[in-house]
């Protein structure tokens, strides 16, 4: 007797670096190895703009920005090295670490991001965290910076150790609540009365 057995193989995009890439109404990737994007990358509509790995790290080099929704995905690590975000929602996730901290980034809402080893955002703009928001590192930092405006709390924060607000302006809470082992900060003003919050 014979055995007949067939084999479909997936196909996964292999793309060295992203380079410039414009868009008027939505742009989205999935990379089967580490992806550097040296940009710029462009959504100038209401559409979104998604970057994934499903292997190795997501590395912004370059300018990136949407209109409207920036989801960045990677079972690894995402950095950014040189260029700036711009988005009206940030939202994603990273199987260790994500830091996105050049100081010219403007992101007008965090939406759902979540990390295992450290989360960084600096924003040189108000930001508003509609979350959930969460780092479940044993010794790492879920830390929001503005260098312009303040930081207003609407969803859940939630850091397994350290959680760090850094607020040009005035950091408030209206809703959710902040889950943390340790509680850092500065701000010309605070104010986190959600009765559900945690510290500790």
């Amino acid at each position: 007797s014979s055995m007949a057995s067939s084999f479909s193989p997936v196909e996964t995009n292999l793309i060295g670096t992203l380079g410039a890439f414009a868009s008027s109404t939505g742009f989205a990737l999935t990379n089967g190895q580490a992806l550097p994007v040296n940009g710029p990358v462009s959504v100038s509509g209401a559409g979104t703009l998604a970057l994934s790995t499903t292997i190795g790290d997501l590395t912004l080099a370059g300018n990136v920005s949407s209109g409207s929704v920036m989801d960045l995905v990677s079972p690894g690590a995402i950095s950014q090295t040189g260029g700036s975000i711009s988005a009206g929602s940030l939202t994603g996730s990273a199987g260790t670490s994500a830091s996105l901290t050049q100081s010219t980034n403007q992101v007008g809402t965090l939406a759902a991001f979540s990390t295992t080893a450290g989360f960084a955002l600096t924003d040189n703009r108000g930001l508003t965290v509609n979350g959930a928001v969460s780092d479940t590192g044993a010794a790492s930092t879920l830390a929001l910076t503005t260098t312009t405006g303040g930081i207003t709390l609407a969803g859940n924060v939630t850091a397994s150790n350290a959680l760090d607000l850094i607020a040009a302006g005035t950091i408030v809470q209206s809703g959710g609540s902040i889950s943390a082992a340790v509680l850092i900060g500065t701000a010309n003003s605070a104010s986190l009365t959600q009765a559900s919050n945690a510290i500790g």
